[in-house]
């Protein structure tokens, strides 16, 4: 049977229709972005952000030390951990994993505080040490790159940054939903950034929303790997402040251990120059560094300082006031042989030596089974005055800062 004509007209035209309409819906279908596009829409997404979190792995390699697996996958100081977050545009919350020691910081607006601790559970034991730039003397404070942010090359309020800085972007991979987008930053954008070479690549969602990051940092001796996972953007985020409570008022003096130090007995001057006090106190294990060497034997590190001299020297100039006594004490077996050619030293009833090197004097007495070793830029005068007069260590009755030096 033969197909009528006008049916096989129609036909035709409902082909030609559906092909029409087809080429219409393709032509307009959104393609996919550029890489241009893909890191703009990221940056107005961060710029427009309240706030972040995300964790990652931090690597470093150096150039002369190519990297070695820890066979027992044990502690190695050039990789880490970490999980950060912000709310933009003041406030940071960073843990940094070492797998042997874990340091958490909060950042609020300039003001910083860090702890630390063996594990991350051991954290929750562990005091505050508050760092207040309007409270220091300091021309600069430390509040931006490694201080506050351990995984990042800079603070984790400054993520927005960081995409904004981004240029010269080029695709790495593309699907319907994402764009992997590698782009070079400027450090001389970041203080805190000291690599002449850094790389950033993005996995950018359709939204603009970043979800991965990987960073790479390079100069002429080492590189700097980080590979980090946004979790999310704009949650219900909340970070504070430690509570007063929580805030150790005495950081430099670590009283805890020095209280479980029972090698020999402690003591302290009952006073010391106007002016002056206790800046530091620790225990220094043996093996550690003391003066300029090795110490032999766990002993108690006590650094008495004019603080407000010490600050107002200018870099590199001499000081025309004495600014520091240093005292180590430990016990008599401990002691090392008198050095050959030092003078005899007399403070009170104590008997020991000293060494004079341009002015800074080097030496130790021995008190009942305790010796006190010294190192202080002290006239020897004022040395014996304040030597002579030792009590019982106790950081409830500090020295009485009275004593005038002539």
């Amino acid at each position: 049977m033969t197909t009528p004509r006008w049916i096989s007209i129609g036909a035709a035209g409902v082909v030609a229709a559906l092909v029409v309409a087809l080429i219409v819906v393709v032509a307009g279908a959104e393609s996919p972005p550029s890489a241009s596009e893909a890191l703009a829409s990221a940056q107005r997404f961060a710029n427009r952000a309240d706030s972040v979190e995300y964790r990652g792995e931090s690597r470093l390699e150096f150039e002369d030390e190519p990297p070695v697996p820890s066979e027992d996958g044990g502690f190695d100081p050039n990789r880490s951990s970490f999980e950060e977050s912000a709310v933009f545009p003041d406030r940071s919350r960073s843990v940094l994993d070492f797998t042997e020691i874990v340091s958490e910081t909060i950042a609020i607006d300039e003001v910083v505080y860090d702890r630390a601790a063996e594990n991350r559970k051991g954290l929750r034991d562990e005091l505050w040490t508050e760092y207040d730039p309007e409270a220091s003397d300091e021309e600069e404070f430390p509040t931006e790159g490694g201080f506050v942010g351990g995984g990042l090359f800079v603070a984790p309020t400054e993520v927005p940054a960081l995409v904004e800085a981004s240029s010269r972007p080029r695709i790495l991979a593309q699907d319907d939903e994402k764009t992997v987008i590698r782009a070079d930053v400027d450090p001389a954008e970041f203080e805190e950034i000291y690599y002449t070479s850094v790389t950033i690549d993005l996995a950018v969602e359709d939204d603009g929303r970043i979800t991965e990051v990987h960073l790479v940092g390079t100069d002429e001796y080492e590189t700097k790997r980080v590979n980090l996972d946004i979790e999310r953007w704009n949650g219900d985020l909340s970070i504070e402040a430690p509570d007063d409570a929580d805030i150790d008022p005495t950081p430099n003096l670590d009283e805890e251990d020095i209280a479980a130090y029972d090698a020999a007995a402690l003591f302290q001057p009952r006073s010391i120059p106007a002016g002056w006090a206790l800046e530091y106190a620790a225990v220094l294990p043996e093996g550690e560094f003391g003066l300029d060497e090795e110490v032999a034997c766990d002993q108690v590190d006590l650094y008495f300082v004019d603080q407000a001299t010490f600050e107002s020297i200018e870099e590199e100039a001499v000081p025309v006031e004495s600014t520091y006594l240093d005292l180590f004490e430990f016990p008599t077996s401990c002691a090392e042989d008198r050095p050959v050619g030092a003078d005899d030293f007399t403070a009170g009833t104590y008997t020991g030596w000293l060494e004079n090197e341009d002015g800074y004097l080097y030496g130790q007495i021995t008190v009942g089974d305790t010796v006190v070793e010294f190192s202080t830029d002290l006239s020897e005068e004022a040395l014996a005055t304040i030597l002579a007069d030792l009590v019982a260590l106790d950081f409830a009755n500090p020295p009485a800062a009275t004593l005038p030096l002539s």
